[in-house]
């Protein structure tokens, strides 16, 4: 932690205090910016992964209707 409070100083000190601020306040927009694009990817990873097994779910439940379905149809035939 020392050593990197010292090359902060030493930054200040070699360009000047508007210029390491505004170094310093690149460097953590850039981070920022970074970090946000990650977890923007993975947030849409995650939804891709949710909405695949939305539409998994969503097939089971038509096969089950389906079936259903052509139960009563045969049921209703056989009357």
């Amino acid at each position: 932690m020392m050593s990197m409070f010292d090359d902060i100083t030493s930054l200040l000190n070699a360009v000047g205090l508007p210029v390491g601020i505004t170094i310093i306040l690149m460097w953590f927009i850039k981070y920022q910016f970074d970090n946000s694009r990650s977890e923007r990817e993975e947030a849409r990873e995650d939804r891709q992964r949710f909405d695949q097994k939305m539409i998994e779910g969503f097939t089971e439940i038509k096969v089950a209707v389906e079936q259903q379905n052509r139960l009563i149809s045969e049921f209703l035939r056989l009357k």
